[in-house]
């Protein structure tokens, strides 16, 4: 059923009260507007983030949140804006969502103002946001970046000029910095969300925001019922990656130059890692957190687990609380 389209929105008010006196804690805020001073007011913009999400963001998320919008389906043309995090098992961490009259920078400063007092962002120093206006290359390092722009340049000047339009500390992996732990290079996050909610988008704004609290609060369940199967300390995904990197270790010549260095090389390639302040210099390990191939030859070389050096973002306990509250 898809519900009254126009009646529901009378019904906001009601359903925003109910929401706050059953979910404490949370932030549901709406917005109208008049077209005169006399006339009945009309619905503009209508936020959310429940208590459960945005605690469970804190404590058991990376600093790290994904922005998108899309087009809800119904006939009153709205935008849905979304704000997506990062669990443990590096899938998608639904914080906070709107409905707005339309996607600009008005309607985005209103949703931003209200998901950094929600989740205490303050001057929003040592978070990233990226956006699906983002597009970070893969390179981790400036040589690897200008060997690629240099051979772009020479391939199409046109398509290089009008990238270095862009300030490269935007979208290249290169300049990113390594508190988030995250070598997302997309926006797949949010759209793993916007898909998850298409059939809600075609219903009346009351339906589709109780289809997706109701599809919130089923997710935090089966999360945590989830991680019950590891038989890691991390979750099948960061497995994935990481059991790639051992796997490519061992394509690698290692020179020993102390209790903690040594040098990496392959060919033309060459990398130094310092297992005590667990880096390497192609900075893929301090960026993403899980250790890189490099650092795992270094560590297996030494009788040592690279399971040891894994970033406690990634950690079973750290992923149990993110879907440690309830809704």
């Amino acid at each position: 059923m898809a519900g009254n389209h126009k009646d529901e929105f009378g019904l906001l008010w009601d359903y925003a009260h109910e929401l706050r006196s059953k979910i404490p804690g949370s932030t549901i805020k709406m917005v109208v507007q008049r077209v005169t001073a006399d006339s009945l007011p009309h619905f503009k913009r209508y936020y959310v983030c429940f208590d459960a999400l945005k605690r469970g963001w804190k404590v058991g998320c990376r600093p790290l949140i994904g922005l998108d919008g899309c087009f809800l389906k119904g006939p009153f043309k709205s935008e849905f804006l979304t704000a997506v995090g990062r669990d443990a098992n590096n899938q998608m961490f639904p914080i906070a969502w709107a409905v707005v009259e339309v996607e600009c920078t008005d309607s985005w400063g209103w949703f931003l103002s209200l998901l950094s007092t929600d989740l205490g962002l303050e001057d929003g120093y040592g978070y990233t946001i990226f956006s699906d206006q983002q597009k970070i290359a893969k390179c981790t390092t400036e040589r690897e970046w200008e060997d690629l722009c240099l051979a772009l340049e020479k391939k199409d000047k046109d398509v290089y000029n009008n990238l270095m339009k862009k300030s490269p500390k935007t979208w290249t992996r290169a300049f990113l910095g390594t508190t988030c732990k995250s070598d997302i290079v997309d926006n797949n996050l949010c759209k793993a969300f916007n898909s998850s909610i298409v059939e809600s988008r075609f219903k009346s704004i009351i339906r589709m925001l109780e289809d997706i609290r109701t599809k919130m609060m089923t997710r935090i369940v089966q999360k945590r019922k989830l991680c019950n199967g590891w038989k890691q300390n991390y979750g099948p995904l960061v497995k994935a990656k990481f059991d790639a990197n051992k796997k490519d270790c061992v394509e690698w010549q290692l020179i020993w130059n102390g209790e903690n260095g040594c040098e990496l090389r392959k060919g033309s390639y060459q990398y130094t890692v310092d297992l005590s302040q667990r880096i390497c210099s192609c900075r893929s390990w301090q960026i993403s957190g899980i250790p890189c191939s490099h650092a795992c030859a270094a560590m297996y070389h030494l009788g040592l687990q690279p399971d040891e050096y894994l970033h406690e973002y990634y950690h079973i306990d750290t992923y149990k609380k993110a879907y440690s509250f309830l809704m």
